[in-house]
């Protein structure tokens, strides 16, 4: 059985956006900390995939996240439906949170 929400503030919500301000900026250090252990090595390739001029480049972006609605699949999995603005570019994107001890984590690979 799945729930559909609207976005209100929770932990995993917050991760989400912390996710995405990383992610989209190239602050890929920044953004480990809200992988799972087994999607952070993507973080990895992809520093090791950029020049550093594509890093500044995505430094300078501004990054907005907007939830448009939660797919609460489990106790500790939720599906994020948002809509990304880098600038005057919008994506739809879902971003997997899962909750492990406790704690939000985004993995990418789901």
């Amino acid at each position: 059985m799945h729930f559909f929400f609207s976005a209100c503030t929770t932990k995993s919500d917050w991760v989400i956006k912390k996710f995405v301000k990383h992610w989209f900026t190239g602050g890929l250090e920044d953004v480990k900390p809200y992988l799972t252990p087994e999607t952070q090595k993507y973080a990895d390739l992809l520093k090791n995939a950029k020049s550093p001029e594509e890093f500044e480049q995505m430094g300078k972006i501004n990054v907005k996240c907007k939830i448009l609605n939660v797919t609460i699949q489990s106790d500790s999995l939720r599906i994020y439906h948002c809509v990304i603005a880098l600038d005057e570019e919008k994506r739809e994107i879902d971003i997997c949170a899962k909750r492990k001890k406790h704690r939000w984590f985004i993995d990418i690979n789901h």
